[in-house]
C-alpha cells in the first residue's frame, strides 16, 4: 500500500509524458538493489473542474525471481545432444559491456532436468 507519492534514495525519474490536460510520470527506486521499486503517477482534470486534478499512484515492489530447479544459462528437460557439432558454451559478465568471447567464463554449464544416464552428449 502507498503510503506517500514522495521516493527518496537513488532515484531514477522520467520525463513526465503530457497529453493534452493529462500527464503521468514514472520514477524507479533503486535504493534497495534486490527489490527496486515502481512508482507510476497519472493525472487527468477532476469532472466539471477547470483547475482540480484527479490522481492515481500506483507502486510495484519488485522481488527477485526464484530459480527453479537450477540455475544454469541453458536447461533441457530431455536431453542435448550436439551430434558431433564441436558446440561450445561459455558464460559472461555483463557489467563488463556488451558480449564478447575473448574475456568469456566458466560457467557455461548445460544442465538437464533428466535423471537418464547419457542424456548430455
Amino acid at each position: 500500500m502507498v503510503t506517500s507519492t514522495a521516493v527518496t534514495a537513488k532515484t531514477y525519474p522520467a520525463a513526465a509524458k503530457q497529453f493534452g490536460d493529462c500527464y503521468y510520470s514514472v520514477t524507479i527506486d533503486k535504493s534497495n538493489p534486490t527489490n527496486p521499486a515502481i512508482l507510476a503517477k497519472g493525472f487527468v482534470p477532476a469532472p466539471y473542474s477547470t483547475t482540480q486534478q484527479v490522481s492515481r499512484v500506483v507502486q510495484v515492489v519488485t522481488k527477485p525471481r526464484a530459480t527453479f530447479p537450477v540455475k544454469a544459462p541453458m536447461v533441457v528437460l530431455q536431453g542435448f545432444d550436439a551430434n558431433g557439432n564441436n558446440v561450445a558454451t561459455d558464460s559472461f559478465n555483463s557489467t563488463n559491456g556488451p558480449y564478447s568471447s575473448a574475456p568469456h567464463g566458466t560457467s557455461g554449464d548445460i544442465v538437464t532436468l533428466s535423471g537418464a544416464p547419457g542424456s548430455i552428449k
